[in-house]
């Protein structure tokens, strides 16, 4: 769209050069070519109450994870559980295992003078339960000592928001024929233009949608949680029984987590989610426009015209949809963007009445007023929908015409 706009907008300036060598008065008129009838026009429009946008269904954001209960590795928004498996320190050298379920082993290495000391103390490796886990908010345990991880999604309870029209420019070129004359004063045909003209509404602000939450409860062994937040495997400073410091963060505190989960529940509840959203519709379509005219000579130098007829515009637009979902108490923002292109054709019709100064029998400048009415549109991204309703525009129309 950029460079088509780019070349119209040259060819308007590329013939004002070229009215103005017309126009001086010491070119006789014998050199200028014969008028078949034919007029070309190249100019700037400007036009207000363009595209207006409404935009629907906002507030959709769905699961940014999924979870298999199954899998080795369950990331919630809230948590996450790893499959646990014997550390290198705790096998043989055959590979065996080497520690006791629920108990602890130690680490010893020797220090310089080659006395051994005891470098780590760790919880041992259980067969079903993990030390690799963690949970964010207190609100997680429930009054049974089990710790709920959840996925969050919100659907769009059909919050939405208008963006009215504005005002907006753009550059066409018209090609006009005479087709008759009525007495010496006036002139009936046809014309037809083609213009390029764009658009971007844009709106932001906080919606509230259903809130959807999906929820795996895990056990801790020995049925105690530690407070939140907790990143297990958690360690402590290890010192001997005079309170000396021996290795930092050598003394392992995790606590173990059932690897199964306890059950699943999902939950729907209607505007609890709270979304900060950015929507956005940009775009840009050609106007084509064909109707008979009329013009009358006013003067010698000024003559007025008159048109009416089709209007069609082929639009080309993208929708935009960030939106982020608050949860407090999870351990991210869940985020969604989406873009998507569309394109339509509108039809409608147009009315215009235009000034006209001939400061050289082939060559003039205008400016008048006009009037387009087309229809709407729609536009859908992720289950939302954006109304796009180009409706009626009125606007001032600038530029220059030549006859060849």
């Amino acid at each position: 769209m950029k460079s088509h706009r780019s070349l119209l907008a040259g060819l308007t300036f590329a013939l004002i050069p070229c009215a103005a060598v017309c126009a001086q008065s010491d070119i006789p008129i014998q050199f200028m070519v014969r008028d078949t009838g034919w007029t070309i026009s190249v100019g700037m429009r400007a036009s207000s109450s363009l595209a207006e946008v409404k935009f629907g269904r906002l507030g959709t954001v769905p699961a940014g994870v999924t979870v298999d209960l199954t899998s080795n590795q369950r990331v919630y928004d809230n948590g996450q559980m790893l499959v646990d498996s014997a550390r290198a320190t705790e096998k043989d050298a055959n590979g065996n295992v080497t520690t006791t379920p629920f108990g602890r082993y130690q680490l010893s290495l020797n220090n310089a003078d080659g006395v051994p000391f005891v470098a780590g103390d760790f919880v041992a490796y259980t067969p079903g339960f993990t030390r690799e886990w963690a949970y964010a908010t207190q609100d997680q345990v429930t009054s049974d000592g089990r710790v709920g991880m959840s996925i969050f999604s919100a659907r769009s309870d059909g919050a939405g928001a208008v963006v009215d029209g504005d005002s907006g420019g753009g550059v066409e070129v018209s090609l006009g024929r005479r087709l008759g004359r009525i007495g010496n004063r006036i002139e009936w045909g046809i014309n037809g233009s083609v213009g390029l003209t764009d658009f971007n509404r844009k709106t932001s602000g906080e919606v509230r949608s259903t809130l959807s939450v999906q929820t795996d409860f895990y056990r801790t062994f020995g049925g105690v949680v530690p407070d939140a937040p907790y990143t297990a495997s958690s360690f402590r400073d290890l010192v001997d029984g005079n309170g000396v410091l021996v290795t930092a963060q050598g003394f392992e505190t995790t606590t173990l987590l059932n690897e199964t989960s306890t059950g699943r529940v999902t939950t729907a509840t209607a505007g609890a989610a709270v979304i900060d959203g950015n929507w956005k519709i940009k775009g840009a379509y050609y106007l084509v426009r064909v109707g008979p005219s009329l013009r009358a000579k006013l003067s010698e130098r000024l003559a007025m015209s008159v048109s009416a007829g089709f209007a069609g515009a082929y639009v080309g637009s993208t929708y935009t949809a960030a939106e982020s979902l608050r949860i407090a108490g999870a351990s991210r923002t869940i985020d969604v963007k989406e873009e998507a292109d569309s394109s339509e054709f509108i039809a409608g019709y147009y009315a215009e009445a235009v000034g006209e100064f001939w400061f050289t029998p082939r060559t003039s400048l205008y400016a008048g007023l006009s009037y387009e009415r087309l229809g709407e549109y729609e536009q859908i991204l992720g289950g939302r929908t954006a109304e796009i309703d180009l409706g009626g525009s009125a606007g001032i129309r600038v530029g220059i015409t030549t006859r060849f």
